[in-house]
């Protein structure tokens, strides 16, 4: 209870895989900078009785750790001046659980955008650091990312009315993925995931975008119907917002006195 220094406590303990410090009494420590740094193998810390209460410098305290959460709601930054960097390079921190006593300061590391549970909204790393107020948006955030998926058609015989069947797989910590995800683009709605997979249609020069958790799988078939098909960013990780292109191609000749019309919109 008497120690006030914990700067590099444990940093760069590389090998590191299991840590208990939920019983550590912080109350009158006032530097936690670098504490956990690169603990690359720790899957898990648990800090959520961590009382911060008294703390000025949190710079570079998790930066380079791989774990996947972070519960952090019991933290107190209301004596806290510098925390830079403290997220930088933690690529795999996907949900992060903030508290009412917590608040951003600016160059923290913080990457992606966040949603909180429950909520619509959502928030770049940056709009979330500068508008975060611990009275009103305390909960459990979830990094997020959004995948377009959009259909052109082309070719003389091509059809632009013509719906094309698509279906969706998005894996998440290893399992298919359930319940309804919403989505937005040229239409609004739900697709209704059941073990992964959903199936939606879309014509010439619609899409869709699903809004969707950092770090899920997702696969992106399509029935072109006769179409050649060309695609790009079909199957990946979504890491970042990123758009899959389908374009689907029909050339030919229409006989002549065929009374055969193009359909053109």
């Amino acid at each position: 209870s008497n120690v006030t220094n914990m700067m590099e406590m444990f940093a760069y303990c590389y090998e590191l895989e299991t840590l208990d410090v939920s019983s550590f009494n912080t109350s009158n420590v006032t530097n936690m900078s670098t504490m956990f740094r690169a603990l690359e193998k720790l899957p898990t810390l648990d800090v959520s009785n961590f009382d911060t209460s008294k703390v000025e410098s949190m710079s570079w305290m998790f930066s380079r750790c791989n774990f996947e959460s972070l519960d952090i709601s019991n933290f107190d930054t209301s004596n806290l001046e510098d925390m830079y960097n403290m997220f930088v390079n933690t690529e795999d921190l996907n949900t992060l659980v903030l508290g009412t006593d917590w608040n951003f300061l600016p160059n923290n590391g913080l990457i992606y955008s966040w949603k909180r549970d429950g909520d619509t909204t959502r928030y770049t790393a940056v709009e979330l650091t500068n508008v975060y107020n611990g009275a009103t948006m305390a909960g459990t955030y979830r990094a997020i990312n959004t995948l377009t998926i959009t259909e052109q058609v082309k070719g003389t015989l091509a059809d632009v009315n013509k719906e094309f069947t698509f279906t969706i797989n998005v894996i998440k910590n290893g399992n298919g993925i359930n319940g309804n995800q919403s989505y937005t683009g040229t239409h609004s709605g739900n697709l209704r995931f059941t073990n992964g997979v959903a199936t939606f249609t879309l014509k010439h020069g619609e899409n869709i975008v699903l809004t969707l958790n950092n770090g899920v799988n997702y696969t992106i078939t399509q029935n072109s119907d006769g179409y050649t098909l060309s695609k790009s960013n079909d199957t990946g990780t979504l890491s970042s917002d990123k758009t899959a292109n389908f374009i689907d191609t029909i050339n030919g000749t229409t006989p002549s006195g065929s009374g055969l019309k193009l359909k053109q919109g």
